[in-house]
């Protein structure tokens, strides 16, 4: 694929490929296997929401998650199209943060649900992964923002009782749905905290691979190789993000989710997240 001539058809080459579990890895010698049913990217998401949703299987009663700035921007209208049968299962979280204490008071109001969909980029996107992950529910994300590489990896990164933040094994999305209309138009500097862990992914790969020559671990190049064209696609039009540019922000999507995507088909977040994750918080 010519990455520079990504387009809206394109905006999920190779995803796709990888989802479907046709893709090769030659250095694990097998094709990869991720546990994701659907990743989606659309220049407006509008009238196909319901539809995406049945297509996952995800039960009959829904409980569709989201803070307050993301209710109002994509929210409510996930819940009208789901025809929430309560208005209740639209759980709206007032300043929620991904910790322990809001992770539990979450998990108690979802406990008839039969699965979740969540609205929101970090906190609400690690909540929900995170408490579905305890019971084997699955769950399904809208995203609102090109904020982070967190929306297709298998951990959350939650912040214990004693305050410090770690990577907690979760599960990845049955399906991760993009609006591009809606990431394109949120605040620029949630654009800039996106391209910020696609750039601080070059110093976890030099902390893994240091970790790897001087204790062992495992090393894979895998993760790092189904990203670096788009990498360098995007470092090209990464001036268009503040601007609201889809394709710009279509790029950016596409990195943070390889790399979510390279954790999966790893099992561990080593790939995007290392040291330097530590000391950004």
């Amino acid at each position: 694929m010519d990455v520079n001539a990504v387009g809206n058809s394109d905006w999920t080459a190779l995803i796709d490929e990888i989802v479907a579990g046709d893709f090769f890895d030659k250095e694990a010698g097998k094709k990869v296997s991720v546990p994701y049913d659907s990743i989606v990217f659309s220049e407006t998401l509008d009238g196909t929401e319901a539809e995406l949703i049945k297509s996952l299987s995800l039960g009959d009663r829904l409980a569709v998650v989201s803070d307050e700035n993301t209710y109002d921007v994509l929210g409510h209208r996930v819940s009208k199209a789901l025809c929430l049968k309560d208005p209740q299962d639209a759980i709206v979280l007032k300043t929620p943060h991904a910790d322990m204490k809001t992770a539990a008071e979450l998990s108690d109001r979802l406990k008839t649900y039969d699965s979740v969909v969540a609205v929101g980029s970090g906190t609400i996107n690690d909540l929900c992964k995170y408490v579905t992950a305890q019971d084997g529910r699955r769950y399904a994300v809208f995203a609102t923002a090109a904020s982070m590489n967190g929306y297709t990896s298998t951990t959350a990164s939650m912040t214990l009782d004693s305050g410090l933040k770690v990577s907690l094994p979760a599960q990845a999305p049955a399906g991760f749905f993009v609006d591009m209309s809606v990431s394109a138009a949120a605040p620029s500097y949630l654009a800039a905290s996106g391209f910020a862990d696609c750039v601080a992914r070059s110093v976890a790969q030099v902390d893994w691979w240091m970790s790897h020559r001087l204790l062992g671990t495992l090393y894979r190049t895998a993760p790092y190789d189904i990203q670096i064209e788009d990498e360098i696609a995007l470092n090209k039009s990464a001036h268009l993000l503040p601007k609201g540019d889809l394709e710009a922000t279509a790029r950016l999507y596409r990195v943070l989710t390889l790399c979510g995507l390279g954790i999966g088909f790893i099992g561990m977040s080593h790939p995007g997240s290392m040291g330097e994750h530590q000391i950004s918080h």
